[in-house]
């Protein structure tokens, strides 16, 4: 394919081995996961891999039903395999006393890997692209949060795998028109009562006022960072808080870092995972009175 962009996707996917047997593409019918969904199905048909999709009905929206049709329409006409799902996103978030978008994620990620392991797909591709990976970082900054957080969108992780993650909206926006993919809009999308939407349509644009650019460069500082926690063979701490009190059960030291660890508490992020409160040198450790386990 000649396309410029499609040529770079290829690069940073082949970079980081993102293509290959079959990918299945998360398909909202917005643009950016249109886009990726047509420019992965013409790289698939120079050889290598195949592509499929999957759709996840959230149900919240009126044009919700929309939406779906749309996305089951197009993949016909192209010839690509689909598989669509749907959950009741507000029972769960009331059942679990979760937000809205953490029980929509929570919900569409399930489905994502149940369609994976059906389909038979190494991968499962979703369409974050670099303003994403800056709101990510902004949010997990303004949320409280350590390193790995600060650290945005992981390009690859576990199964999911993201292409577009060095690909700015503008890139998009314009390969989507030259190619003529269609696309549907999210109405929710405006709806700046959601802390994500404020900072995509509110915050960001106001500091690419004050600072041009920076969007790139939030988004460039959090691959810094997130390489940085990797290279220390952390992925799997999770830096959110910070308690003076917190009496740790479990400590890990690495490249000269004391990290602690509480099992007995939990992270209202990640229910499932243990939580970090805190990373010091030993002496800082130390004079805080913690002790060795």
């Amino acid at each position: 394919m000649t396309d410029p962009l499609a040529r770079r996707v290829r690069g940073f996917a082949g970079k980081w081995g993102m293509l290959d047997g079959l990918v299945l593409c998360a398909v909202s019918g917005g643009r950016d996961s249109m886009a990726m969904l047509h420019l992965l199905s013409a790289l698939a048909r120079e050889g290598g891999f195949q592509v499929a999709a999957a759709h996840f009905n959230h149900r919240l929206r009126p044009t919700a039903d929309r939406d779906e049709a749309f996305v089951r329409d197009w993949c016909r006409e192209q010839g690509i395999p689909l598989t669509c799902g749907a959950g009741d996103v507000a029972d769960l978030a009331a059942r679990e006393g979760l937000g809205i978008e953490d029980a929509a994620r929570k919900l569409r990620y399930a489905f994502l890997e149940a369609a994976a392991r059906d389909m038979g797909a190494s991968r499962i591709a979703a369409a974050h692209h670099r303003e994403d990976n800056a709101e990510t970082a902004l949010l997990h900054l303004l949320r409280g949060t350590g390193l790995q957080g600060l650290g945005g969108i992981a390009p690859v992780r576990g199964q999911i795998v993201r292409p577009f993650l060095e690909t700015s909206r503008a890139e998009i926006d314009a390969y989507a028109a030259r190619n003529g993919v269609p696309y549907v809009e999210d109405e929710s999308n405006q709806d700046t009562r959601f802390l994500r939407n404020r900072l995509r349509l509110e915050v960001l644009p106001l500091l690419e006022e004050v600072s041009p650019g920076c969007t790139g460069r939030i988004a460039a500082a959090a691959e810094l960072l997130r390489f940085g926690f990797e290279d220390l063979g952390l992925e799997e701490i999770w830096c959110t808080h910070y308690r003076e009190n917190a009496r740790s059960r479990r400590v890990i030291e690495k490249s000269g870092f004391t990290y602690a660890f509480t099992e007995n508490l939990t992270d209202e992020f990640y229910p499932d995972r243990p939580t970090c409160f805190y990373f010091m040198t030993r002496s800082q450790w130390e004079k805080r009175g913690g002790v060795h386990g």
